[in-house]
């Protein structure tokens, strides 16, 4: 592996651990009510999609094109250390991305993803997260989604305008 690809396999996983460290609020993989409750499943099936496959597809995508080129040893130069740092680095803060992305779909339909209060079996009060409780709205959904977006796209514009 060559510097950029060593850093980005570090930084990527420096950042996913971080960003999961987000969700046991939102009960994104409350796999004990998957096949009871429709939200659940719907928040499940939304959550491995986009915080667990997208960020492994983009993983793969992502150190394979970074193995295109660059130094893998020596010494390196002011200025070839801060393309390598940027080139590995960037494109890891793309997981916090994928879950501005995720939490703003939440937030479009609240509804789809958790009950209310009023439709929660009171056996399940304080287990079950309700979309009341999480105090979700729809007033910033948009700003969640491009500003995740952002976090994804602009770093692969930085790898790409300094692939070698």
């Amino acid at each position: 592996m060559n510097i950029a690809q060593q850093l980005f396999v570090v930084f990527f996983a420096i950042c996913w651990g971080t960003s999961s460290n987000a969700w046991p609020r939102w009960k994104p993989f409350h796999w004990t009510f998957v096949f009871e409750i429709a939200q659940v499943r719907r928040r499940v099936g939304l959550s491995m999609l986009l915080l667990n496959i997208c960020p492994i597809v983009y993983f793969a995508v992502v150190l394979a094109w970074l193995g295109n080129g660059g130094p893998a040893v020596g010494t390196l130069g002011v200025v070839q250390s801060l393309r390598e740092v940027i080139r590995g680095v960037s494109p890891a803060f793309a997981v916090f991305g994928f879950y501005r992305i995720w939490f703003g779909l939440i937030e479009r339909r609240s509804v789809l993803f958790y009950l209310t209060d009023a439709t929660l079996p009171a056996e399940l009060v304080g287990v079950e997260p309700t979309s009341d409780t999480l105090k979700l709205g729809q007033r910033w959904w948009r700003m969640n989604v491009l500003f995740g977006a952002l976090y994804v796209l602009v770093p692969l514009i930085a790898v790409w305008l300094l692939q070698y």
